[in-house]
């Protein structure tokens, strides 16, 4: 356990060849278990499902299962399938002392928790995108990847803004945005 957070072991378990054979499917079941706390999610790395919910076991830890069928052709095509656990993201306010002496207002997104290391982020400011580099995917002590990036908007461009939201992507799966307002850091 690394800061109140246990990564969960995750498995692919592979279809039956009965059910290949009668059903001409295949049926893969992704399970994690013994992760903490219950907010992980699972994904598929060649299409978007749900996952289930977390499950409390009895020592305390959560499970999570996903199942994802193919057509036979699909399963005897396909070189690898895994399950993918996604980021979370979040977006750190400008500091008002940045804002009042450089007149400039630097928001920070973070993304962390998540595998494998192929997630980037990028910006909206009001719903227009922002072309800005992340960092690469640091490996954390848990197994799984952690990335930042940062956007510097003037203090009018700041001030005249609705939402500034950072999105992660990886392909094949859908995005995961964090925003901030105005409105909200004034609060």
């Amino acid at each position: 356990m690394l800061n109140g957070v246990t990564r969960p072991k995750v498995s692919v378990l592979p279809p039956s060849s009965a059910e290949i054979s009668s059903k001409k499917t295949a049926t893969l079941v992704c399970v994690a278990n013994k992760g903490f706390p219950s907010d992980w999610s699972l994904s598929w790395s060649s299409r978007s499902q749900e996952s289930s919910a977390g499950l409390l076991e009895k020592d305390g830890l959560y499970s999570w299962s996903s199942s994802l069928t193919l057509s036979e052709q699909e399963w005897m095509e396909s070189v690898s399938v895994s399950c993918v656990t996604r980021p979370k993201v979040s977006v750190l306010s400008p500091s008002s002392a940045e804002i009042s002496s450089k007149k400039t207002a630097t928001l920070v997104c973070v993304a962390n928790k998540c595998f494998p290391s192929d997630w980037s982020l990028s910006w909206k400011v009001d719903g227009s995108s922002r072309s800005q580099e992340s960092s690469a995917g640091l490996l954390e002590k848990d197994g799984l990847y952690s990335w930042s990036s940062s956007l510097t908007l003037s203090e009018q461009e700041w001030m005249e803004s609705v939402s500034v939201s950072c999105e992660a992507t990886r392909s094949g799966q859908p995005a995961l945005t964090g925003h901030v307002t105005r409105h909200q850091c004034s609060e």
